[in-house]
């Protein structure tokens, strides 16, 4: 099977490129041939560098030839894996319109969420509902998208993975303070409150 990863970054100091290309390799194990398209981090014959961030209906003319590049790109494969919805879903769904392949959004967080904008808010109800299959990271993602109005037929929580080679448990003794390390902007809805009300009992 043919699978293209749609994602902002492939650098491999970025959380996206990071989880991209270890998802990407873990299916060319399995037997899978596997392309990128991502604005920044990588070249080859499998990857079309193609900003996506910015577009605009301002500028049809730019719109129209990314849309176009990414159509021919996509056509040849059987799946298209996007990263969130805003942009990428909505990018990748209006480029693969009349395409034979099928499409899975997966939701990683902030740009899955419903915005302020409403013409945007209805492109990613639009992705949603035309995607073949949904991914969320969490059902905490999942509550949030429904709070705003979208109900969820064909979704599956997929947490993102840890890499057992590289971070393993370690016994700790009763002693021993609680380590917490994390990864990105402290926010409320990353439930860093739970993680620390839990630590503390």
């Amino acid at each position: 099977m043919k699978i293209c990863i749609v994602v902002d970054s492939l650098a491999p100091k970025a959380g996206w490129g990071r989880l991209a290309t270890q998802v990407g390799q873990g299916l060319v194990e399995r037997g899978h041939k596997v392309g990128y398209v991502s604005g920044s981090g990588s070249s080859g014959e499998s990857v079309l560098n193609l900003p996506l961030r910015g577009l605009s209906l301002y500028a049809p003319l730019t719109l129209f030839s990314t849309l176009h590049r990414l159509r021919l790109f996509i056509a040849h494969y059987d799946i298209v894996l996007c990263y969130d919805a805003n942009p990428y879903g909505i990018i990748v769904t209006l480029a693969s319109i009349g395409l034979p392949i099928k499409r899975i959004i997966h939701c990683l967080g902030t740009y899955s969420l419903f915005t302020k904008n409403k013409f945007r808010n209805l492109l990613i109800r639009w992705v949603y509902f035309s995607a073949d299959s949904i991914f969320i990271v969490s059902d905490f993602v999942r509550r949030q998208i429904e709070l705003a109005g979208y109900r969820f037929s064909n979704y599956t929580i997929i947490p993102v993975g840890v890499d057992v080679s590289v971070f393993a448990r370690h016994p700790v003794s009763p002693e021993q303070s609680t380590t917490i390390i994390s990864v990105g902007a402290v926010k409320s809805r990353k439930g860093y409150l739970f993680l620390l009300r839990r630590s503390r009992s």
